[in-house]
């Protein structure tokens, strides 16, 4: 059991911090700014008439840390965070959770955290925190992350059993 647990964590903390990484590198590439741009930087826009599109600019906002914060829409940190979680757990309930005598229980818990990752994936669209590009690329990089390092290192239960009779 503490072989199975310390493995369960290690592997999700690298699947993760790959994704993290992968994430801010983005981020910090891509510099697109947050839907509620306009409402942090607050532009004092200097062009006399406003017929074209406006790129030069001086921002007016006060809060230093919204104003660092404003150009690292894509992709969402927390799309990415929470579809490693969900993804990663959901995978290992599918492959070690067998319960012959309540069978319902493993896709109960599967939907449970599939619904929860949904919520908060709709929650960084509601609060204008991210558009829906920026969510739905986190997601893609966290789901990637998650799938790609647990079938690289989490071992399937056939090869477990073998593993663990060989001793």
């Amino acid at each position: 059991m503490g072989f199975a647990t310390y493995n369960f964590v290690i592997v999700y903390m690298i699947a993760a911090g790959i994704a993290s990484s992968m994430t801010e590198l983005l981020k910090r590439l891509i510099l697109l700014p947050r839907p509620h741009f306009l409402d942090i930087c607050q532009p004092k826009i200097t062009v006399g008439n406003c017929t074209g599109y406006a790129t030069e600019y001086e921002c007016q906002g006060t809060n230093t840390n919204a104003l660092n914060d404003m150009f690292l829409s894509f992709p969402s940190g927390h799309a990415s965070f929470i579809l490693v979680a969900t993804t990663y757990t959901w995978l290992y309930l599918q492959e070690r959770l067998h319960l012959k005598c309540s069978p319902m229980v493993r896709p109960t818990i599967q939907t449970i955290y599939a619904c929860v990752g949904f919520y908060i994936l709709c929650t960084r669209i509601t609060d204008n925190k991210h558009h829906l590009s920026d969510v739905i690329a986190g997601s893609l990089i966290g789901a990637f992350c998650a799938i790609t390092i647990f079938n690289y290192y989490v071992p399937r239960m056939d090869e477990l059993t073998v593993w663990i009779d060989g001793e």
